[in-house]
């Protein structure tokens, strides 16, 4: 096995054969391919580090999945490999596919282990608000992101603040 590092990424480069690029998944690294070297013994097997990932620091531009897949064509160039095998665990599999995509010419297969198609949306932040007025309990629940603003309970009166930031017309809450 040969350790190298190219443009600040760390790779390590096995055997002779077809290309075979190993893309682990987020929190992962080249090590992670390591139980599975030896179902690639007849291939050139590259395992990398991505970008601020295990010894590759951190890139000069914000981590995102296009910088993953120029990180990777550009190290496909630098080893003057045209096409190769793609095999990605979690977080790279979504590399993979979208390096497939856009580079169709420089994939021969995909090997997609935990498979996701697209980072996951996080759920929507949700707000209970609990008024009490004259003796009773109300609440009041705020998706975030929805565009809705609280609206006030029965009972609400001037001297009571209503909450601020929400346009004249907004969309009420649900309750």
């Amino acid at each position: 096995m040969t350790t190298i590092v190219l443009n600040q990424l760390a790779v390590e480069i096995e055997g002779e054969g077809p290309a075979v690029l190993c893309i682990h998944g987020l929190g992962g690294s080249s090590n992670n391919w390591t139980p599975v070297l030896g179902s690639f013994e007849s291939m050139k097997v590259i395992r990398v580090d991505l970008p601020g990932s295990a010894r590759s620091p951190l890139a000069q531009t914000p981590l995102s999945i296009d910088l993953f897949v120029a990180t990777l064509v550009e190290l496909l160039d630098q080893l003057a490999i045209a096409r190769a095998h793609l095999v990605a665990h979690s977080l790279g599999t979504i590399v993979a596919q979208h390096l497939a995509v856009k580079y169709p010419q420089r994939v021969a297969s995909l090997a997609l282990l935990g498979p996701l198609v697209a980072p996951p949306e996080p759920e929507p932040a949700v707000v209970r608000v609990m008024t009490y007025d004259r003796g009773q309990f109300e609440e009041w629940t705020l998706a975030a992101g929805d565009g809705a603003c609280p609206a006030p309970p029965p009972g609400w009166c001037a001297r009571k603040r209503a909450p601020t930031g929400c346009p004249p017309g907004a969309p009420r809450a649900r309750r």
